[in-house]
């Protein structure tokens, strides 16, 4: 082998744990109350190029706007204290001011007035942002009571349950919510990675490849779909279908230039097609992007 290719593995070895840990390691974000026909999704895992934080998007207020809508959400419902939709509101206000602990008083407050699906919902989710998984599971499973089919409150059983390390639980609750939501692209999204991750590699990509058929409605779904196919690159890299592989992590960097991971992938499925010209500018992009990468971490301050 060329002496460029063992600099470059020894150069990349520590990127390249990274991006490991962290398409295993899923942040699992619930889906969370919308309008009507929209599947809020959770939070997909972050890609080798970073990802955007929960709950960003476009039109947020700015923080003097939202702590100006809770002091006012907060002094009506002083006012109304049974007023359920007050609450309701103030809880979701505290929610976008990044102020999760202090808002799931107010969740329980409006479903304990009116539990409504999105309250009910909500209350989980609230839960579930201070790591009180156990009376999140409770409130979905207060909803799934009167709405036995709903897709959300499924699939956040199912992320409780992937947290908890029961599989196959988690599996079956994906499933089921992708039974009462076949286009579901989240539900796919992490069945996939659960399938990829207890070893059940054939149905793994058979679920990333229902991402690809679906059409992303936002950038997080977009998101999904381009690690979908980082991850179908990845597994046909390990089975020997060097071919194939090259055309996902090709995909890949075409949607998503700053993906470094794949541009490595792309590179070890070159070498094996014995495109080595392609696989040096590949490596080169690989390794020019992590150079570019802000350090991060206690390393970051050490002089």
């Amino acid at each position: 082998m060329e002496h460029w290719w063992g600099r470059a593995v020894a150069r990349s070895r520590r990127g390249l744990l990274l991006v490991a840990v962290i398409t295993i390691g899923m942040t699992l974000g619930p889906a969370r109350a919308g309008a009507a026909g929209e599947a809020r999704a959770p939070a997909v895992p972050r890609s080798a190029e970073g990802g955007e934080p929960e709950g960003a998007g476009g039109g947020a207020a700015s923080g003097t706007e939202e702590d100006a809508l809770v002091a006012a959400l907060k002094h009506d419902a002083i006012l109304h204290p049974d007023d359920a939709e007050t609450h309701y509101r103030l809880g979701l206000a505290l929610r976008a001011a990044r102020r999760r602990p202090e808002s799931v008083a107010s969740f329980e407050r409006a479903a304990a007035l009116g539990p409504t699906r999105d309250r009910l919902l909500d209350l989980g989710v609230a839960y579930t942002d201070v790591s009180r998984f156990g009376e999140a599971e409770t409130a979905y499973r207060r909803l799934l009571a009167g709405s036995p089919a709903d897709a959300d409150a499924l699939l956040n059983l199912a992320n409780i349950s992937l947290r908890r390390g029961a599989f196959e639980a988690a599996i079956e609750q994906y499933r089921q919510a992708l039974s009462s939501n076949p286009r579901y692209l989240f539900a796919w999204y992490h069945l996939g990675h659960t399938l990829k991750f207890v070893g059940r590699a054939a149905e793994a990509r058979d679920a990333y490849k229902r991402v690809l058929e679906l059409t992303p409605a936002n950038d997080r779904e977009q998101a999904a779909r381009v690690d979908a196919l980082y991850q179908l690159g990845s597994m046909e890299l390990a089975r020997g279908k060097a071919l194939s592989a090259e055309a996902y992590f090709a995909e890949v960097t075409r949607i998503a230039p700053a993906h470094h991971g794949a541009h490595w992938g792309r590179a070890q499925a070159l070498l094996r097609l014995d495109r080595k010209d392609e696989a040096r500018q590949e490596i080169d992009a690989h390794t020019r992007l992590l150079a570019e990468r802000a350090p991060t971490g206690p390393s970051a301050t050490t002089p």
